[in-house]
């Protein structure tokens, strides 16, 4: 807003005009009441102008600020001001009071400039209008015309633009060019989303599939208004491509339009780096904004900077007109008009008005200037109208800001390094037809030939051959069309330099260099948005690839792999807690007591007196039941209980299910031999330090790290772009020999197909681990609108259905690889089972059997020393009688000896038969008697 310093002196201007005299110029000003920063340039200029003596004569101007679309208020202060005397006016205006000012101007042979749009086409009725503003339809043409297109939607909000829409009619017919336009008018640019909707459903896209809509509006604020409802229609997808009148794109904020999709072309008059217009903004960022208000100090607008050119080219004017011609109309300090003060719009009792004697030495004087302004060349033709002007041509795309494309001016026309649309992409009949395949050297998909020692050189496409020869050779046989390869000359794929254009294969095909490209070129949305892809011919993915690891053999103890540390544990602790479970129920249930039978010495069960009962399940024998059990052996004992018999049915389950389990694994177990990565995966990657990993520089992995949003994939490319030694690669072949020579430090991210073919060369040391980060596919690119894409397409979806693809991949990958199997590594079955397999088995049999004899030894030696004082009683009482006795006695009564259950020894002694028998068992200290 204005301030209210600069608003009272705009007000005493206004309305008290300077005194007027021969050393002085008057003019009048006609401003918009929001058009602050035109006004404030305006003023500027003029003191400029009067500080640096440009004129002998100082400019004295009176400005009037008014709404400026309303032609009524526009005709009365015109005439007010012309009524005091002016040499020119200077004045902004609308659509709708155009036609007013140009009837005033006209009528009083009074010179209006005015940085503002105004006339589409020269009118003779309207000579005295000097036009700041550069046309731009011929640069609209022009663009059109260039990239051929075909149908267009022209939106448009004032008869100006309907003169503009006329003028293209007329050039198109002129040049016999097909263009098809579908004109839609914007009544109130404030409130058109009905239009929009309307246009929005019922829009055809051209050939290629692109809406096309021209924009031609008569301010900046109607672009704004009308691409702020673009957004809320939703119309800002990426089949949308909008051409915008006038010559501000510049200032327009577009930054939400770069997240749909869309494409925005449009033109910037300013040239920022031009010398003239920097000098005139380092004075222009010092003012300071309380006396010179204006939106941006480091920045002017436009229509501001046609303002201040607007003052030059009429203070140049001025001085250029001999001095003498304007010392006749000063009397008595007023300016007259053939004797009359000032140019009054209408005098009483004249019917007609009279003009302005020094209007058209004025005009022509103006029209004469040319100079450098802020705004470039300013020149102007003889309708008055900007000539030789240069305009910088913007274009916005997805996730870019508006960036330069190319110039346009009225000599050279448009001048781009965007692709250019040839003839030969129109070709209907494209049988018998020679085409140029652009590819890039890369095994296994393009391998140029040795040549033969023969003598005779390879010449044509005899010098390659590949996956995308034979693709190529399938290709052209069905569509019935010759063809020559070319590899690339720069032997990149295709990026975005920082001008805007494109090298590799998509620059070749932009071009038009060649007319398609077979290779692995991956199919990304940037280079989609420049060239055509077909359907892929092969899935792709970021893959990750080390050194193979060395291979880790079967130890001695292998045989216990199939269960974990824990799982043995937690078996031994169930052995020894159901042998305990068992001992405790067999020593509570009734049921596990019972009568003991003797045996005599030869092993057979004799039948003995009544004795006490005895107990199996020691926990000796528990242990003996359970480790039988454990081993699918059994024992000679088993629960009579009910509850021990519960107990032995519940170890018997879980013995047959672990042993099952374990017979199962153990195979696998034995028979492979395991490889052991130190990462599988991309989260292995970042989280470890040890390992370093890296890309292929400017290739499409590179932007894929670079656009990502997976969190994972961020802090693998700060890794990347930071790291020291630089992880970064020329090409797929470095990064694959890198790794081979790293002893396991460097993992290469490269494309899978390149992976498993790698892997499949000698010598046959690196292997793909994890799955891939991404998913892509390599397709058949081709220029746009290039009339055999419909058809690569379908040829290219059969032979994928077929299962050709597959086979042509099998061939070039598998069949001619050096490393075995399908998956580029040894076959990890063996057919038996060799000695370090089962080892550990035979050391523990031999361990066991070593045991064995030394607990017999420690039992023997144990049992020879305690026998003799378990007999020492016995012998004493037999020694004491007589040996005649002792045999009569031993006759008689036959005395034997009992060897208890537990291994103790038993004395008896014997009465005559019938009669009481006592006897003394001498059994680890206790003494038993029986009747």
């Amino acid at each position: 807003m204005l301030t209210l310093k600069f608003l009272l002196a705009t007000i005493v201007v206004a309305v008290l005009p300077m005194k007027a005299s021969q050393d002085t110029v008057p003019v009048g000003a006609i401003f918009d009441r929001d058009s602050v920063e035109i006004h404030t340039a305006f003023r500027f200029k003029i003191q400029d102008v009067n500080i640096n003596g440009q004129l002998r004569a100082k400019l004295n101007f009176t400005v009037a600020l008014i709404d400026v679309k309303d032609s009524y208020t526009l005709s009365e202060r015109m005439c007010s001001l012309m009524s005091h005397g002016v040499f020119s006016l200077f004045g902004v205006t609308k659509s709708g009071s155009v036609n007013a000012a140009q009837s005033i101007s006209q009528a009083l042979h009074m010179p209006f400039i005015t940085p503002s749009l105004a006339r589409g086409t020269a009118d003779d009725l309207y000579q005295y209008e000097i036009n700041m503003y550069p046309s731009y339809i011929e640069a609209i043409v022009d663009i059109i015309n260039y990239y051929k297109w075909g149908k267009v939607y022209y939106v448009y909000d004032s008869d100006d633009g309907l003169a503009r829409l006329i003028k293209l009619y007329e050039f198109f017919n002129e040049e016999h060019h097909e263009l098809s336009v579908d004109m839609r008018r914007v009544d109130d640019v404030s409130d058109a989303y009905e239009m929009l909707r309307k246009l929005d459903r019922s829009a055809l896209p051209d050939e290629i599939g692109v809406m096309r809509i021209v924009l031609d509006l008569s301010s900046m604020e109607a672009y704004r208004a009308i691409l702020r409802q673009i957004i809320d229609v939703g119309m800002n997808r990426e089949n949308y491509h909008y051409l915008l009148g006038g010559v501000g794109m510049d200032e327009l904020d577009l930054t939400i339009f770069t997240y749909g999709g869309v494409n925005i072309t449009g033109f910037r008059l300013l040239n920022y780096s031009s010398p003239t217009l920097k000098g005139f903004l380092r004075t222009w960022s010092s003012l300071s904004n309380e006396s010179w208000p204006r939106p941006l100090r480091g920045r002017i607008g436009h229509e501001a900077a046609l303002m201040v050119d607007a003052v030059a080219a009429f203070s140049k004017a001025m001085g250029s007109m001999n001095h003498s011609v304007s010392q006749g109309v000063f009397r008595r300090g007023e300016l007259y008009n053939n004797n009359t003060p000032g140019i009054p719009c209408s005098r009483p009792g004249v019917r007609r008005p009279s003009p302005w004697t020094l209007g058209p030495n004025i005009l022509s004087a103006i029209k004469q200037t040319e100079f450098t302004g802020i705004t470039g060349k300013v020149a102007f033709d003889e309708h008055g109208f900007r000539k030789d002007y240069t305009l910088d041509i913007l274009e916005l795309s997805y996730r870019r800001l508006p960036t330069k494309i190319g110039t346009w001016n009225q000599r050279d026309r448009y001048l781009t390094d965007r692709p250019r649309p040839h003839d030969m992409y129109r070709i209907e009949d494209f049988s018998n037809t020679t085409y140029i395949v652009t590819s890039i050297k890369s095994e296994p998909f393009m391998i140029e030939r040795a040549q033969p020692e023969d003598g005779h050189p390879l010449v044509g496409n005899d010098r390659y051959e590949g996956y995308c020869m034979e693709l190529t050779e399938k290709l052209s046989v069905v569509l019935g069309f010759d063809y020559l390869v070319e590899l690339v000359k720069d032997g990149q794929y295709g990026s975005r330099r920082q001008n805007g254009t494109w090298n590799g294969m998509v620059g070749t095909l932009i071009r038009g260099e060649a007319h398609m490209a077979v290779a692995p070129l991956t199919i990304t949305e940037d280079r989609e948005r420049v060239i055509d892809f077909t359907k892929p011919f092969m899935k792709t993915g970021i893959s990750i690839m080390i050194k193979e690891p060395v291979k880790q053999k079967a130890g001695v103890f292998s045989f216990m792999n199939p269960l974990s540390k824990r799982v043995w544990a937690c078996i031994i602790l169930g052995y020894f807690g159901v042998s305990l479970i068992l001992y405790i129920v067999g020593r509570f249930s009734p049921y596990e007591w019972h009568e003991a039978n003797g045996k005599a010495d030869n092993g057979e069960t004799v039948d003995k007196v009544p004795s006490e009962l005895t107990n199996e399940f020691t926990f000796q024998n528990t242990l003996w039941f359970s480790l039988g059990a454990l081993m699918q052996q059994g024992s000679d004992i088993s629960p009579r209980s009910i509850s021990g018999r519960i107990v032995g049915s519940c170890w018997w389950f879980f013995t047959l299910i672990i042993i099952s389990s374990y017979t199962a694994n153990l195979a696998a177990f034995l028979t492979i031999e395991n490889m052991l990565t130190p990462i599988d995966s991309a989260d292995d990657l970042v989280k470890q330090t040890k390992i370093q990993y890296g890309i292929q520089e400017g290739g499409s992995s590179e932007q894929f790290f670079k656009n990502t949003k997976v969190s994972v994939y961020k802090k693998m490319w700060d890794y990347m772009s930071n790291a020291q030694p630089r992880v970064f690669e020329p090409d797929t072949l470095s990064g694959v020999n890198r790794v081979r020579k790293s002893k396991g430090r460097y993992a290469f991210l490269l494309e899978s197909p390149w992976n498993e073919y790698y892997n499949q060369q000698l010598p046959c040391d690196t292997m793909k681990v994890g799955p891939n980060l991404d998913s892509k596919g390599y397709g058949v690119g081709t220029p746009d609108r290039f009339p055999l894409k419909a058809e690569l397409n379908r040829e290219v979806l059969k032979l994928r259905e077929s299962g050709e693809l597959w086979r042509l991949q099998q061939k070039w990958w598998y069949d001619r690889g050096k490393c075995g199997s399908v998956d580029g590594k040894e076959s990890k079955k063996q057919d038996a089972l060799t000695l370090s397999n089962v080892s550990g088995v035979f050391h523990i049999l031999i361990g066991g059997l070593g045991l064995a004899m030394m607990t017999a030894l420690v039992e023997y030696l144990f049992q020879a020393k305690l026998r003799p004082k378990k007999t020492k009683a016995s012998v004493e009482i037999n020694s004491s009688r007589d040996c005649r006795k002792r045999a009569r006695m031993s006759q008689l009564y036959a005395p034997t000896y009992g060897e208890r259950e537990n291994g103790g020894v038993a004395t008896y002694s014997f009465t005559p038969p019938g009669q009481l028998v006592t006897f003394e068992g001498v059994a680890e200290g206790n003494t038993q008697t029986q009747v």
